[in-house]
């Protein structure tokens, strides 16, 4: 199994959407708003799925509505939980827009 396959394997059976674009990955969960049980899931499956990702060191953050951040506020009210890495190296990135469907690819 590549990088990418593991990548889009372990995203998928935890929930999480991907969409992907120039040098960002960002993964996307749905839950009930102010289910704190699920944004703690969330909070605590993103890493080990991030991870996963081939990034440049030099060039990486990851930000989005973790929990901590008020962004986790946001999470927590809307129901949504999203993180996103840059500085993703070109060669996964290739091989993630061929596995992805199109409107998983931001142009």
């Amino acid at each position: 199994m590549s990088d990418v396959q593991e990548f889009i394997k372990k995203a998928t059976e935890a929930g999480f959407s991907i969409v992907a674009g120039d040098s960002i990955v960002s993964i996307t969960k749905q839950f009930t708003p102010g289910d704190t049980k699920a944004f703690a899931e969330c909070d605590g499956q993103y890493y080990w799925i991030l991870r996963l990702v081939p990034v440049v060191k030099s060039r990486s953050s990851v930000w989005g509505t973790d929990g901590g951040s008020v962004g986790g506020w946001a999470a927590l009210e809307s129901g949504r939980f999203t993180l996103n890495i840059s500085g993703v190296q070109k060669k996964f990135l290739a091989e993630l827009e061929k596995q992805l469907k199109p409107y998983e690819w931001m142009r």
